[in-house]
């Protein structure tokens, strides 16, 4: 092998270790409906400028509450607030969320 064929590997750049978490990594939940995941986006040094919402307009989501068994919805993101909190809206009859919500309540179906 001559030193031009080791200038062509891929490295691993600097702070991403084996251990580090990517944005790939996610927790399942199995309920009774089916089972759910939770989109992450939490990094050791996050960005200081704007970064896209977690999750998108007209987008299918579900409502995981404290305390249920399974996820309710499914509903559909209708505003983008900012600051990861959503206005969303049944799927099934249009009824709008009384408030806004935030990320860590949301999850898809995986």
């Amino acid at each position: 092998m001559t030193s031009h064929d080791n200038n062509q590997k891929r490295t691993n750049p600097p702070g991403n270790d084996a251990e580090d978490k990517s944005e790939d990594d996610y927790e399942l939940i199995d309920t009774k409906g089916g089972r759910y995941r939770a989109r992450v986006k939490k990094y050791n040094n996050p960005a200081n400028f704007p970064t896209a919402s977690t999750y998108q307009l007209d987008e299918e989501v579900y409502l995981q509450a404290a305390g249920q068994q399974a996820p309710a919805g499914p509903y559909i993101i209708i505003a983008v607030l900012g600051n990861e909190m959503y206005t969303i809206k049944l799927k099934d009859t249009g009824v709008e969320h009384p408030s806004s919500v935030s990320s860590n309540s949301l999850l898809v179906k995986s």
